[in-house]
């Protein structure tokens, strides 16, 4: 478990390589294509995980979501590196709640909610 949301973010941050690099020659606006692959990665991340540890792959799905829109906003602005310490907190809590909503996932949120 974590005592924190920032401890998940954090947690959940080093699993992912610090640097993603944006392939301009192969992206468009819909598709941002980066080295290495964040989706890729992601997958990577999602089979070293047990499967019964909900919270890190419920926080994998959430950070892979944050940084493929600050993936999103690198490209158009022209960056060509994406770090993904910058992924912010703000960001990555919002994506945990927008996964959480469903009435599935009722119990996790109630905890989520309850951890500061």
């Amino acid at each position: 478990m974590f005592n924190s949301r920032r401890e998940l973010l954090e947690r959940t941050r080093t699993r992912w390589p610090r640097i993603m690099y944006i392939a301009f020659d192969v992206s468009t606006p819909d598709t941002v294509v980066t080295e290495p692959s964040s989706f890729e990665v992601y997958q990577d991340i999602e089979k070293s995980i047990e499967t019964v540890d909900e919270w890190s792959q419920l926080s994998a799905w959430a950070f892979h979501q944050a940084l493929s829109l600050l993936i999103k906003e690198a490209y158009r602005k022209g960056e060509a590196v994406v770090v993904t310490g910058n992924v912010p907190f703000d960001l990555f809590d919002k994506m945990m709640m927008s996964n959480l909503s469903h009435e599935l996932w009722h119990r996790e949120r109630e905890i989520y909610e309850s951890i500061p």
